[in-house]
C-alpha cells in the first residue's frame, strides 16, 4: 500500500549524488515494471552479492529489498547486529544496478510476544524506537540513493501482538504513526516512501 508515490513518472529516472569519495556517485533507476523484490536474510542476502548477482540479473531481477533485522534488549532498548553488513550490501546492489528497496523490521522470523519474552516495552517506547530507526535509515537510504523506502516493515504486526486488542486499534495506531511520520520521513528521504505492512 503506498503512502506517497513522489515522483510520479514511471519512466527511469537518473539522479546523482556524490557520498563522502567525490569518486563514488550512486543514482536513482526507477524500473518501469518491478520485478523480483528479493527480501532474503542478512545472510543469504551477503552470499547473493558476493556471488549470484549475475544469475539474478539473468532471471530478470532488477529490484533488490534490504531489511534491517533488529532485535529488543530486556528493557524495550534495540540493536542491530553489525550495521556494516546493511550498510555494504546497500553499497553493493546500488553498485550491481539494482533498483532498492530499504526498511527496518522489528517483526523477526515468527513474530514477537514482548510480554512473553519479558521484554518491558509500551506503546509510547515502541512508537518512539520506530521513529528513531525509521529517520535514521531514510538518512542512509538517501545517503546512497536507494530508490525505495517504508519506515517499517510489517509495521502493524507488532501492534496487533502487544499493543492492540481489536483490529480497529490497531489499524488506527497504524494510520496514526504512518501519517505522523510521512512529513518527518519526506525532510530527510526524497524518492518513493510506502507503508509496508501485513494484513492490511
Amino acid at each position: 500500500e503506498e503512502l506517497d508515490t513522489e515522483p510520479e513518472s514511471t519512466e527511469t529516472v537518473q539522479a546523482e549524488v556524490v557520498i563522502n569519495n567525490p569518486q563514488i556517485t550512486f543514482n536513482r533507476n526507477y524500473p518501469k515494471i518491478i520485478k523480483g523484490n528479493w527480501e532474503p536474510s542478512t545472510e543469504q542476502m551477503s552470499q547473493i552479492l558476493n556471488s549470484d548477482v549475475e544469475e539474478l540479473k539473468e532471471l530478470g531481477v532488477n529490484t533488490v529489498s534490504i531489511v534491517l533485522e533488529y532485535n529488543l534488549n530486556k528493557d524495550g532498548s534495540y540493536y542491530l547486529e553489525d550495521e556494516e553488513i546493511y550498510i555494504s550490501q546497500l553499497k553493493k546492489t546500488k553498485k550491481a544496478g539494482f533498483a532498492v528497496f530499504v526498511s527496518p523490521n522489528f517483526v523477526g522470523a515468527s513474530g514477537h510476544n514482548y510480554a512473553e519474552e519479558g521484554i518491558d516495552i509500551d506503546l509510547e517506547k515502541h512508537l518512539k524506537n520506530s521513529e528513531e530507526v525509521a529517520l535514521k535509515w531514510a538518512k542512509i537510504a538517501e545517503e546512497y540513493q536507494a530508490e525505495y523506502f517504508a519506515p517499517q516493515n510489517e509495521f502493524n504486526g507488532p501492534i496487533r501482538g502487544n499493543f492492540a486488542e481489536k483490529g480497529a486499534e490497531e489499524a488506527r495506531i497504524t494510520t496514526e504513526w504512518h501519517k505522523e511520520m510521512l512529513p518527518k520521513l519526506r525532510n530527510v528521504f526524497t524518492s518513493k516512501l510506502m507503508a509496508k505492512l501485513d494484513e492490511p
